[in-house]
């Protein structure tokens, strides 16, 4: 009888306390869920209360009831704190996919308390380690998750390979969202232009921009002027920018920079630009990209780049000089092959201009 409180009382905490893990794994982009505290609390607590409930069933019969309180009063806790987030978890189609595998995962764990010898350290690891059973139901399912997700935006983003429509991807560590709604005012002086929504840089997020965007795209024949795609590439591990590529077939790449973001899924910068070098790797020797040469990883980027590279920056084909910040805006100079241009922005900073 006491195993099937414990049993009970394991899976009350696992629910109350798995709307956290749920809800870190959805801000996190479906990607990681480990934090800092993961370790102190999904593994160094789990068996240290496991440990002291058998030790006190062992010697005293009381380590099922007393652990089995002790994960009540954490679920009590847990469902209160939760219930008073201002976000939380949303069960999108995705979403309830997860979740639903979780609590399936969890429940059969939770059997493992019928066996006398690993009982307690089994109440404790499945009640408490919520974010380490997570990570791994969503490390089995993401891949086939990533795949459904490609294969829908491939639908979706049809328009863009079918249609005749130059296709500009802008990809990098810092500037995506800038440089794109720039150049898309720049273009329309002679383009019919088209730009994905917001900051939507993934292929779920392309998919969306098209579809909103889908009569634009496809009745490009009875336009008068050309049509232009700019869209932004954001990644969050290997492949992702060569799958927006696959989406857009872009002719035409700009390439801001790398910094060292995202290393929680990348580990080091070296692996952020090896990524970002996808664009130009899908691009090849038929297109053309830009790249800014005043960051390191690119200017390496722009001398294996087999296809025409445009460098911008200090010492490239397009330099910015004699700048001036007013509380205006800001003036400057664009050196080109062609000559030296004057130009005038009301945004303000050297990034910007």
């Amino acid at each position: 009888m006491s195993s099937w409180i414990l049993i009970l009382s394991t899976l009350f905490c696992a629910i109350c306390l798995g709307g956290f893990h749920l809800y870190a794994l959805q801000s996190n982009g479906y990607h990681t869920i480990f934090k800092r505290q993961t370790a102190l609390f999904g593994v160094i607590i789990p068996i240290l209360i496991g440990v002291v409930g058998y030790l006190l069933e062992r010697y005293f019969g009381v380590g099922d009831y007393v652990e089995a309180s002790i994960l009540v009063v954490i679920g009590v806790v847990a469902l209160i704190k939760y219930l008073k987030k201002r976000t939380k978890f949303r069960f999108t189609a995705r979403g309830t996919r997860v979740a639903v595998i979780f609590y399936i995962v969890s429940m059969g764990l939770s059997f493992l308390i019928l066996i006398p010898s690993v009982k307690h350290l089994a109440g404790a690891v499945v009640g408490l380690s919520g974010s380490c059973i997570l990570a791994l139901v969503n490390g089995i399912i993401a891949p086939f998750e990533r795949r459904r997700n490609f294969r829908y935006a491939f639908r979706k983003t049809a328009p863009l390979r079918e249609n005749d429509i130059i296709k500009v991807v802008i990809t990098g560590s810092y500037g995506k969202t800038s440089s794109k709604r720039i150049l898309t005012e720049l273009l329309r002086t002679k383009y019919q232009v088209v730009s994905s929504m917001h900051n939507h840089n993934t292929p779920l997020g392309l998919a969306k921009s098209v579809e909103n965007q889908y009569d634009e795209l496809k009745s490009t024949k009875n336009l008068t002027k050309t049509v232009v795609f700019v869209g932004e590439a954001g990644a969050r591990r290997k492949g992702d920018i060569n799958e927006m590529c696959k989406l857009i077939a872009p002719q035409y790449g700009i390439i801001t920079g790398v910094a060292e973001q995202h290393l929680d899924s990348f580990k080091n910068v070296e692996n952020v630009a090896k990524t970002k070098e996808e664009l130009a790797n899908y691009i090849g020797a038929n297109g053309v990209v830009v790249f800014n040469v005043d960051n390191p990883h690119t200017n390496e980027m722009s001398s294996r780049f087999c296809g025409k590279a445009i460098n911008v920056g200090s010492g490239g084909d397009i330099q910015i000089k004699n700048l001036k910040l007013t509380a205006k805006g800001s003036t400057f100079e664009l050196e080109t092959a062609r000559g030296i241009i004057p130009l005038k922005t009301e945004l303000l900073g050297a990034h910007n201009a």
